[in-house]
């Protein structure tokens, strides 16, 4: 978590497994968003970046 001035934000980068659509992949993201969210109620901002595991280890 960082911080910035008096705003705090949360980013998460995770490799996720093929399991499931478009719609669904967007779906469980906002679920983890909105967790996150419920467990930093401080944070201004909340980022659910998600990655596919074909782009390898270090994809950025």
């Amino acid at each position: 978590m960082l911080r910035w001035s008096d705003s705090l934000l949360v980013a998460v980068q995770a490799e996720l497994a093929e399991r499931c659509d478009a719609e669904e992949l967007v779906r469980v993201i906002d679920r983890i968003e909105n967790a996150l969210q419920d467990a930093f109620p401080a944070a201004r901002w909340v980022f659910f970046e998600p990655e596919l595991r074909e782009h390898g280890e270090h994809p950025l």
